[in-house]
């Protein structure tokens, strides 16, 4: 009865922290700078249009308002972007949907095209 009750504990910290791990909970702090390539893109309705990098797989990392200068002469562009990420969820009122964000964190562009 004790093995069991002990292995049942262990699988539930490995399931919560495999998780965390792909929830980007464990790692508030990460510092790792990631390279990004995808066509710059304007996303939503004005006037809550987003900029946005879009990957080969279709997701969306997005720009920050203060970056729209920098990355406005590249719409429609592929580049490719040094950054940190950081990962948020959004849910939905019903609870029955998550959505995780992507926000890019001091984007550098490395190439254009």
């Amino acid at each position: 009865m004790m093995i069991s009750r002990k292995l049942y504990l262990l699988l539930f910290f490995v399931i919560l922290v495999s998780f965390s791990q792909a929830a980007g909970i464990l790692e508030p702090g990460n510092s790792q700078i990631y390279e990004i390539s995808g066509k710059v893109r304007l996303v939503g309705n004005e006037p809550f249009s987003q900029m946005v990098i879009t990957d080969l797989n279709g997701k969306d990392y997005i720009i920050s308002k203060e970056y729209y200068s920098t990355f406005k002469k590249f719409i429609h562009t592929k580049v490719t972007v040094a950054s940190k990420i950081k990962e948020e969820e959004l849910h939905s009122a019903d609870g029955k949907y998550i959505k995780f964000l992507f926000f890019l964190i001091d984007p550098v562009i490395l190439k254009d095209k």
